[in-house]
């Protein structure tokens, strides 16, 4: 737990990224852009020490990360998933956003059903590309791939590669509340 509360200080060093609030009974609650900041931290930055990249930092950089619809490493999105909110995301923080917004809704529990998918996120260069996977059994393999060369974290890194199983993702959304329609 240190470890979270570490990276939430920092978050809200700047309130854009995580708003300050009150802690225990009565404290806000959490927004879904906020949980997606609180998670990129956490699987592209490898520390919060001295020589680490800044979390603040690599959070802009991973949220501004364009979505690739061409080249050799553009997104390929299966049917089964064209209707997922994410699919259509431009930025990778739009797309953690929508993911997250999928899962509260039931989006991804009906694509999921009884299948246990490959579904992953993955961080390589501290969040400078970014690679969403998503595979029922026997199914279609989709991906959506992210990139922002705007992060200079000292240049690649070979051995940082974060992956996010939505496994993990999924429990995130079920604790938040769910969305509750407007009225109509």
């Amino acid at each position: 737990m240190p470890t979270i509360t570490t990276y939430i200080q920092r978050l809200r060093e700047d309130e854009t990224l995580f708003r300050r609030g009150k802690q225990g009974p009565g404290a806000i609650e959490p927004t879904a852009a906020e949980i997606a900041n609180l998670l990129i931290a956490l699987c592209a930055t490898p520390s919060t020490g001295r020589r680490a990249p800044n979390p603040l930092d690599v959070v802009r950089t991973a949220r501004a990360a364009i979505r690739l619809t061409s080249g050799a490493f553009s997104s390929r999105l299966a049917e089964d998933i064209a209707h997922f909110t994410f699919a259509r995301a431009e930025t990778f923080g739009e797309a953690l956003e929508a993911l997250i917004a999928d899962m509260r809704d039931g989006t991804y529990a009906e694509w999921k059903g009884d299948d246990y998918p490959r579904a992953t996120v993955r961080f390589l260069d501290h969040g400078g590309r970014i690679f969403v996977n998503l595979q029922r059994q026997n199914g279609p393999m989709s991906f959506v791939v992210f990139r922002n060369d705007d992060g200079d974290f000292g240049g690649p890194c070979l051995n940082q590669i974060a992956e996010l199983d939505l496994f993990a993702l999924e429990a995130v959304g079920q604790a938040m509340r769910s969305i509750v329609p407007a009225p109509a």
